[in-house]
C-alpha cells in the first residue's frame, strides 16, 4: 500500500512475511542489545544491526523492496551509477511512557521502521506536517522519505514495543559514468 502525504511524497507499507517466526528473537535481541537513550526511548547503537544476522535478514529483505521498486530513483542520465545503500541499523524500544520527539533523518535519503512487537494499543508512527498517523501490527514495514518529520507519542502499554530502524543513502556505484571533465579547461 502505498500513502499519499504530499503531491511528491509517498509512503510505501508493506509486511514481511515471516515475520512471526522472527520477531520473537529480533525483541529479545533488542531487549538485550539497547543500552542507550535516544530522546525518550532505548535503543542500540546506530549501527550495531548492521552486525546481527536476525537484523540482516530484514534489511536484506528491505533493501530487495528498494532495490525492486525503485524507491527514491532519481531520474538522470547519471541514475544508472546511484544506488540506495543501507548505511544505518539499529534497534529500539519504548517502554510506558516512552516516546520519540519530532525529527527526521537527514541527510539520509530513505528510512524505515520495521515493527517487531507491538502490544494492542502501541503509540503510532506520527508523520509530523501532515498529522498522518500510522498504526503499527506486528511485521509492517514502513518506508518514507527521510527528510519527512515524524515521531511517536508516548506509549501508554504496560507491554514493550519495539522497532528497527534504518536508513538508506545514496552512494555512486560506477564514477566512470562522470567522467564529464572539459581538460581544456585545466591550466598547463
Amino acid at each position: 500500500m502505498r500513502l499519499n502525504l504530499s503531491q511528491k511524497c509517498e509512503v510505501h507499507i508493506t509486511y514481511y512475511p515471516g515475520a512471526e517466526k522472527l520477531n520473537l528473537k529480533l525483541h529479545d535481541i533488542i531487549l538485550q542489545k539497547a543500552k542507550g537513550y535516544d530522546w525518550g526511548a532505548v535503543q542500540t547503537g546506530w549501527n550495531e544491526g548492521l552486525f546481527i544476522k536476525e537484523f540482516k535478514i530484514i534489511s536484506d529483505y528491505i533493501s530487495k523492496i528498494v532495490e525492486n521498486d525503485n524507491l527514491g530513483q532519481k531520474s538522470s542520465d547519471y541514475s544508472s551509477a546511484w544506488r540506495l545503500k543501507l548505511k544505518d541499523l539499529w534497534g529500539q524500544y519504548y517502554r510506558k511512557d516512552d516516546y520519540q520527539i519530532d525529527h527526521h533523518h537527514n541527510p539520509h535519503h530513505l528510512s524505515f521502521v520495521y515493527y517487531v512487537n507491538v502490544p494492542k494499543g502501541s503509540a503510532p508512527l506520527v508523520f509530523t506536517d501532515s498529522n498522518k498517523k500510522i498504526f503499527p501490527k506486528p511485521g509492517m514495514i514502513v518506508l518514507f522519505p527521510a527528510w519527512l518529520r515524524h515521531h511517536v507519542p508516548k506509549h501508554k502499554c504496560e507491554e514493550i514495543r519495539s522497532i528497527i530502524s534504518g536508513n538508506f543513502l545514496y552512494m555512486i556505484d560506477d564514477w566512470k559514468k562522470f567522467d564529464i571533465i572539459d581538460e581544456s579547461y585545466l591550466l598547463p
